[in-house]
């Protein structure tokens, strides 16, 4: 490795750092419920809505599509630090920190990363606004709520 790439490793692992402890002292701002809420969610109407409501009962139950791994029982709620391909599951880091090149460390870090964007949520709300069916509107919630558990213990670098 050079020495300018040594430097800009050290100063980027700086920067993480700062910027850690920085995300815990900010405050989350109150929402304002005064402002009147606005349709948010469209269902395409060239998409098949059996498809649509079949793809959200699997993801609901835990099944999901991760890049070309078909049908991967992910879990209710899912463990969003296990890599789907090989099962590793990556330490609850401050992300920044943790070396996702590493693939003893966290697996392959685009099957990691996939379900993470939380894409799958989208196919989950369209049925919910389709059917009115809550189930996929609890199913949002879990996982959400999951989720934010896992991001608050990391911050704290407390463990699952």
């Amino acid at each position: 490795m050079s020495a300018l790439e040594a430097s800009r490793r050290v100063l980027r692992a700086a920067r993480a750092r700062m910027e850690r402890g920085r995300s815990e002292e900010r405050a989350v701002p109150a929402p304002d419920f005064s402002i009147a809420a606005k349709r948010w969610l469209e269902i395409p109407e060239r998409r098949n809505q059996k498809t649509l409501v079949a793809q959200a009962s699997r993801i609901a139950e835990g099944w999901l599509d991760i890049l070309a791994l078909r049908d991967f029982d992910y879990g209710t709620p899912p463990r969003w630090n296990r890599d789907p391909r090989t099962g590793i599951e990556a330490p609850l880091e401050f992300g920044k920190l943790l070396d996702y090149r590493d693939a003893d460390v966290v697996g392959d870090i685009k099957y990691l990363w996939e379900p993470n964007r939380h894409l799958h949520l989208v196919t989950l709300a369209q049925a919910f606004a389709l059917t009115g069916h809550r189930r996929y509107l609890d199913a949002i919630a879990e996982q959400l709520q999951s989720w934010f558990i896992g991001q608050h213990l990391m911050a704290r670098g407390e463990k699952l």
